[in-house]
């Protein structure tokens, strides 16, 4: 799905929202998605709102979540990211996502 980013001309927003389904089961993205996101964005120009409210992922996925935003002209210090409640991000990874983008981060 995120390779599609890539080359992208046309979607401005993307909602990976973590759904909660039968009795409080989440599907959420983890590393290995952030990953896959990061790689796509390193290309994306259009992208100006990314929501991945309540996922898993970790500083792995941060650190590199970031490096790809940082290095993307069109997207670095532009790009609107919310990573509410996402309970696996240490303090350094919040700070490092707010330096390239317009970070939202609510605990609730």
């Amino acid at each position: 799905m995120f390779a599609s980013l890539r080359d992208n001309r046309t979607v401005v927003s993307l909602d990976m929202v973590c759904v909660l389904i039968n009795e409080g089961i989440g599907v959420s993205i983890d590393d290995p998605c952030v990953l896959a996101l990061a790689d796509s964005l390193a290309h994306n120009t259009t992208l100006t709102n990314i929501s991945l409210v309540g996922s898993n992922f970790t500083d792995v996925g941060a650190a590199q979540l970031a490096s790809a935003i940082a290095g993307n002209p069109h997207l670095s210090r532009k790009i609107t990211l919310d990573v509410s409640m996402c309970e696996y991000l240490s303090r350094r990874s919040i700070e490092s996502l707010r330096s390239v983008s317009h970070l939202l981060y609510r605990t609730f």
